[in-house]
């Protein structure tokens, strides 16, 4: 399992940690999102703190051991969008979801 995002739906005050559960997934998919477990996660917490070459760096790596990986491609478009318009310094790392299926930088982000 590994954290995916952080998100605030639309009309709530509290953020939600959104979940991927891939023991599901084929065995060479969960072996390669086993593998690259802790540079996601390292990923994920220089995206959290805005070093944004270093999340690019780490998602890129995973997409190395697993091209077709949804989420790690998701997170290397947002990183190279923010890296190219940083957000507001007051962006609190949220997501907006407006409704279900559409999600969007939250009013902090500030773009």
């Amino acid at each position: 399992m590994r954290m995916v995002d952080r998100v605030k739906v639309s009309g709530k005050s509290q953020c939600v940690e959104l979940f991927e559960v891939f023991n599901t997934n084929e065995e060479p998919v969960i072996e390669a999102k086993v593998k690259t477990l802790p540079i996601y996660n390292q990923a994920l917490a220089a995206f959290a703190n805005r070093q944004w070459n270093e999340a690019l760096e780490g998602f890129s790596q995973c997409r190395q051991v697993l091209k077709n990986d949804r989420v790690v491609n998701l997170y290397i478009e947002r990183t190279e969008e923010l890296l190219a318009t940083p957000p507001a310094e007051d962006w609190d790392g949220l997501f907006l979801v407006e409704k279900v299926g559409v999600c969007q930088g939250s009013g902090n982000r500030g773009v």
